[in-house]
């Protein structure tokens, strides 16, 4: 039988595009053990381990091609058994293609040849911030392999990983290296990983504000908030809101009044922590939860269409996977002010999709299934450069929705847009790129996001953020304030308690006490004071007759912070005194004064009665003459 040689293609893709396989599948096993060894420079060392076994006597190998896309390898080497191979490099379009080519065909039946393909890459590994990333390709073609094992070598001064999709088979700690194992199976699509506990951003907003009324108004504008995986350190609200307060969804909602015509700037300053672990957070209540499995205008999940595509995803990573690849971005639309579509008509138009179509998708078809869920504006970092120049001049921001996990009990961040369009699983594992600025739940497009508060059509940059560092105060000290509506008490005395948070940082689970001599006798709780937000109670000192009833000492305790008050005792008493005092004298005044009342009285009714005795004489005695 004449033997054939066969110029064998091995594919290994970056993208999701779909490619042949080779038709030496049954004729070769194929098994590759790949290794990215990342280094602190960031630098990759990519070695491929790759074993080709005769199945059959009809077809020897004579070269093998690995083929590459979106990055580009250096320092291309190839080796067996110690022995240089010839490697010959062709580059189409962002492809590149490997070919080694082998000195004998190496025939028989169950016949092997191990090699080795090694070459450096600068992109895979990146430093955004404080974190490192590496992203590994996914595996395209994973049925040309019997065997496919993937070892993600990454220094141990990367620190601890922040996140990793899909998990470890195994981690394997050896010297100063932490060795991460996957097997074909996780590579679906690719491994994306990041290291550091937490990102930091910087970040200034601007807020337009302007009353076209003629009369006085009051405006109110979103902040970003806290959430389980953000947190917030404010450095300056310019000017100071009247109020801030925290609505249903969690939402930071600053009020500001302004005078008939009148224009106000609004600037925000301060970073803002990003974790890659859901932390201990505020539990939403049932009602919210419930609000947030409801239809809305662009979230019709009461639709028939949806509900009936809804039976078939049950669970969030089914409807996660469904939108990720029904619909398909369309770069077009990405401008300042596109038109949102819902989830509805992105079914309808699968094909011209933005993150505002897969959010709302995957919101409707979630709540469709009863899972509350729900819209997240902000800022996502990217270096998509289809997006970046765009976002230099104006403020083109991201979406993305959030699922509640009730086995733990916190809000669960994904992003189908992200996921379509990279290839990477952004369902198991967020990274730490995206910055909440509102959240949408009880109603789809209010509040307003950060960079959607301008003034005129001209487009305008509103929203700057950068890398940045944890700000040096990074704790919170509340101010205590007492006042006393009325100066003058007598047996009680009224005290009006402000409490207010000066920043830089939210302040949770608040119990202010009111304390009488070591005694609790009021508490109120308060489950979070934002930032540059406050809160008002009040109550009463008693004193009873002679301050008998008056405690010694009268703290007010809240957060870290206490405030005492003196109760004055003395002044009590004194002023009790000078009151009694005061009383005693009227009540002897007034008894004077009837008392001399009715003596005048008496008076006058004598005299009068002498007056009358003396015009009787004095006629008696004209009557005599």
């Amino acid at each position: 039988m004449i033997k054939r040689l066969l110029f064998f293609l091995a594919f290994f893709y970056l993208t999701s595009q779909s490619v042949q396989v080779s038709q030496a599948k049954n004729d070769f096993g194929l098994t590759t053990i790949a290794e990215y060894k990342v280094e602190d420079t960031g630098k990759t060392q990519v070695t491929n381990t790759i074993t080709i076994k005769n199945t059959t006597s009809q077809l020897l190998a004579k070269s093998y091609t690995l083929s590459l896309s979106g990055i580009e390898p250096k320092n291309i080497k190839a080796f067996e058994e110690g022995k240089k191979l010839s490697v010959f490099q062709l580059t189409e379009g962002d492809s590149v293609k490997l070919r080694v080519d082998f000195e004998d065909t190496l025939p028989g039946i169950g016949k092997a040849r191990t090699f080795v393909i090694t070459y450096e890459e600068e992109t895979l590994a990146t430093k955004t911030g404080d974190v490192w990333e590496v992203f590994i390709p996914k595996l395209a073609n994973p049925q040309v392999f019997d065997e496919y094992k993937v070892l993600l070598s990454t220094t141990k001064s990367f620190g601890e990983e922040a996140y990793i999709s899909p998990d470890a088979r195994e981690i394997i700690d050896k010297d100063e290296r932490r060795i991460y194992i996957f097997q074909k199976e996780d590579l679906i699509n690719g491994i994306s990983a990041g290291f550091g506990q937490s990102q930091v951003f910087s970040f200034t907003l601007n807020y337009h504000l302007q009353n076209s009324a003629n009369k006085k108004t009051q405006m109110e504008i979103a902040i970003p908030p806290d959430t389980s995986t953000q947190k917030m350190f404010y450095e300056e609200i310019d000017p100071l809101p009247a109020n801030l307060y925290q609505d249903s969804d969690g939402n930071w909602i600053s009020s500001y009044t302004l005078l008939p015509r009148q224009k106000k700037l609004v600037k925000v300053k301060g970073s803002v922590q990003i974790f890659s672990k859901p932390r201990k957070f505020i539990q939403p209540s049932t009602s919210s939860l419930l609000e947030n499995t409801k239809p809305q205008e662009v979230w019709q999940s009461d639709d028939p269409g949806i509900k009936e595509l809804a039976e078939s995803l049950k669970t969030p990573e089914e409807i996660y996977n469904y939108v990720t690849k029904t619909l398909v971005y369309n770069y077009d639309r990405v401008k300042p002010e596109a038109e949102r579509l819902g989830a509805k008509n992105a079914l309808a138009n699968p094909t011209n999709a933005i993150c505002t179509e897969f959010t709302d998708l995957f919101i409707a078809l979630a709540r469709a299934n009863g899972i509350p869920a729900r819209e997240i504006n902000g800022y996502a970092y990217s270096e998509n450069p289809k997006i970046q120049p765009l976002s230099f001049v104006s403020d083109v921001l991201h979406a993305w929705p959030e699922y509640w996990d009730e086995e733990l009990s916190t809000w669960i961040p994904v992003d189908p847009t992200w996921g379509a369009t990279s290839g990477i699983d952004y369902f198991n594992k967020l990274d730490l790129r995206h910055f909440s600025f509102v959240i949408h739940g009880k109603d789809a497009f209010t509040p307003y996001s950060a960079g959607s508060y301008k003034l005129g059509d001209e487009p305008q940059k509103d929203v700057f953020v950068s890398f940045g560092k944890l700000p040096e105060k990074r704790t919170t000290n509340i101010n205590i304030q007492a006042s006393f509506p009325k100066n003058f008490f007598l047996f009680s005395k009224n005290v009006k308690v402000t409490i207010s948070n000066p920043g830089p940082t939210a302040v949770y689970d608040l119990i202010p006490q009111i304390i009488f001599d070591g005694k609790v006798v009021s508490s109120n709780y308060t489950p979070i004071l934002p930032p540059f937000a406050k809160f008002e109670t009040s109550f009463k000192i008693p004193y009873g007759i002679l301050a008998k009833k008056a405690p010694s000492k009268v703290i007010i305790n809240a957060y870290r912070s206490e405030l005492s008050i003196p109760t004055n005792k003395n002044q009590s008493i004194i002023s009790q005194i000078l009151s009694l005092s005061f009383v005693l004298i009227i009540i002897i005044l007034i008894v004077y004064l009837r008392l001399t009342r009715v003596r005048i009285r008496y008076i006058l009714r004598g005299s009068k009665f002498k007056l009358s005795n003396v015009t009787f004489l004095k006629k008696n005695k004209g009557s005599q003459n």
